[in-house]
């Protein structure tokens, strides 16, 4: 049975992995804080997420991230990667899984001859390159969610209020480091995929009936 004690034995054993490959330049591990009515959370520090609601330009939110050292670890090229989770006693109740890229990528492609040696750069030269920020979201509260609308896990992309793509289920450390590496680090995932540790998923699906009707993101077991 997944739990708080396992989400942070994971994290932390990602976080190890991504040092030793490089990827990540600087870190924070995560706590468990435990808190009144058996609300149990694994986070970097009981420092609140409210900022990625505001309604302020996105550089704002990551520059007030990387000055609270909001973030589990900062990749090589400035991105930062947030999880936390919420269990009540062994239940799943929140999650949120953040990958907040640099808003600005010219420190590196001005500079690519510094980095074109290393192939684990190679992403993250290309001029046309937009940065994207993501958002995995799980919130198990029958006031808040509804079908479609608004999934229990579900993919917010760019920061845009009412998109929120259903996803199967909530979404393991293991499963949110592999997609970030995979798809905006494939370079470097090639070479190093690895020696970056795979878990399986223990989390029960929790797709709506009626989300099945819409296109949807699943995760595996």
């Amino acid at each position: 049975m997944i739990n708080a004690n396992k989400i942070l034995r994971q994290i932390n054993s990602l976080t190890e992995d991504l040092i030793t490959t490089g990827l990540c330049d600087d870190q924070n591990f995560p706590h468990v804080i435990t808190k009144p009515k058996n609300i149990v959370s694994v986070c970097i520090g009981n420092l609140g997420t409210t900022i990625f609601l505001k309604n302020v330009p996105y550089k704002e939110i990551y520059n007030e991230m990387r000055k609270r050292r909001l973030f589990n670890f900062k990749m090589i090229d400035g991105a930062l990667v947030l999880m936390e989770y919420t269990f009540n006693k062994r239940e799943l109740v929140h999650h949120r899984l953040c990958f907040f890229p640099s808003p600005d990528l010219l420190e590196y492609q001005s500079h690519e001859e510094l980095y074109l040696e290393d192939d684990i750069y190679l992403d993250i030269l290309s001029k046309q390159m937009v940065t994207v920020p993501l958002r995995f979201d799980f919130e198990n509260d029958s006031d808040k969610v509804c079908p479609i609308e608004h999934p229990i896990s579900h993919l917010t992309i760019g920061q845009y209020s009412n998109c929120r793509i259903p996803v199967t289920s909530a979404m393991p450390p293991s499963h949110f480091v592999d997609f970030i590496i995979r798809n905006f680090y494939h370079t470097a995932y090639s070479k190093y995929c690895s020696e970056i540790r795979k878990y399986p998923n223990e989390f029960g699906q929790t797709l709506y009936e009626e989300e099945k009707g819409v296109t949807y993101i699943a995760v595996p077991s």
